[in-house]
């Protein structure tokens, strides 16, 4: 009891912290970011406070930086790299919301647009183009052709986590802030119904089988109908649920910043299992070969089984992890929050380290 309480507290201290950080106005704010990952087959591209590192992702040698020295005026970043369009896009925090095309040989910028506010949240590609949502509630709608954009969503408060595109049904699905998840209709740019849950909501839902499921920092994890927005269930989690859930089959999973990660059936929202971490798990756990991995920030890093939650290993990181680990072939990218080691590469079956950027100290 005495843990959770503290657990509680201790989540309740970080996310006001955060939530000021974000929502302040002032010039007076720390350079520390969260990071981001993202891999393609050459390389891997990670989000570090004030630049952008293209990194071999056999070795962990760095290709190139984006700025190739720390610049307050393009950086810090909070936002994870998208490559698309033959292009590495990515939101800057301050500077008026610009989002840069970085091209991913050399690290030179292919073009830049403003959108008027921080970017907190990756992109999405569509083939209409890139979607990104900004600290004023605006979601545009990119041409990385032309760099028009379109906007698609006006929000009372930031977007802080990337859209959810459904192209098949021609939908686009925004978490807000303002408490509100909102459909839209992505050629129309129409809003098509908005659903208010019971507090802000910081993380990309998931969608399977027409059902929509999303937590939110009210420690409510919700599944809505994705065609009328009908609630069809929520359940009550021990913390605030900031990061979105990974569905797969009929199992939902994710994590709440009180140390608490999740396994539910996604019909009726019945507990599977559940798994007590060290620490708040902020960001979506992934899932290979049968084994669910997560961070914590508490700085530990998890491998448990999907079926049934047994851990398999555990290590302990130098910082706290509030990133999507990235599954690279037979390896995970994690990076550690303000550590000396920015990115390692994990064996997905013991934990052992690959490589890590910058190398560790002889």
């Amino acid at each position: 009891m005495k843990r959770r309480m503290r657990g509680r507290w201790l989540a309740l201290i970080f996310s006001l912290a955060v939530l000021t950080l974000l929502t302040s106005c002032g010039t007076g704010l720390p350079s520390a970011s969260w990071f981001g990952i993202a891999a393609s087959d050459d390389a891997v591209y990670l989000a570090a406070n004030e630049q952008v590192f293209a990194i071999n992702p056999e070795s962990g040698a760095e290709f190139w930086s984006f700025p190739p020295e720390p610049d307050r005026e393009i950086g810090p970043f909070y936002a994870t790299p998208a490559l698309t369009n033959g292009v590495v896009i990515i939101g800057g925090f301050d500077g008026g919301g610009k989002l840069y095309a970085i091209a991913p040989n050399g690290g030179a910028q292919a073009w830049v647009l403003e959108t008027g506010a921080r970017i907190v949240a990756g992109v999405v590609s569509t083939h209409s183009g890139v979607i990104v949502g900004n600290g004023e509630g605006e979601v545009y709608l990119v041409d990385p052709e032309t760099q028009e954009k379109r906007l698609l969503l006006k929000a009372d408060e930031p977007i802080w986590t990337k859209p959810l595109v459904d192209e098949t049904e021609g939908r686009l699905y925004v978490a807000s802030m303002d408490h509100h998840l909102y459909a839209v209709d992505l050629e129309r740019g129409e809003q098509l119904w908005a659903f208010k849950a019971g507090g802000a909501l910081a993380g990309t839902p998931a969608l399977r089988d027409g059902v929509i499921y999303f937590g939110a920092l009210n420690s409510t994890f919700y599944a809505i109908n994705a065609e009328t927005a009908d609630e069809l269930w929520r359940v009550e989690t021990e913390g605030w649920v900031w990061g979105g859930p990974l569905v797969d089959g009929d199992t939902i999973y994710f994590g709440d910043m009180d140390g608490k990660v999740y396994a539910l059936d996604a019909a009726d929202g019945s507990q599977r299992w559940t798994f007590e971490a060290e620490g708040g798990v902020r960001a979506t756990p992934v899932l290979a070969d049968g084994q669910l991995y997560f961070g914590t920030r508490g700085g530990k890093f998890y491998a448990v089984k999907a079926e049934d939650g047994t851990q398999q290993w555990m290590l302990p990181l130098d910082g706290s992890v509030y990133s999507q680990p990235v599954v690279h072939g037979d390896f995970l990218l994690v990076s550690p929050h303000n550590a000396k080691v920015q990115l390692v590469a994990l064996d997905l079956e013991s934990g052992a380290e690959r490589w890590s950027y910058p190398p560790r100290e002889e």
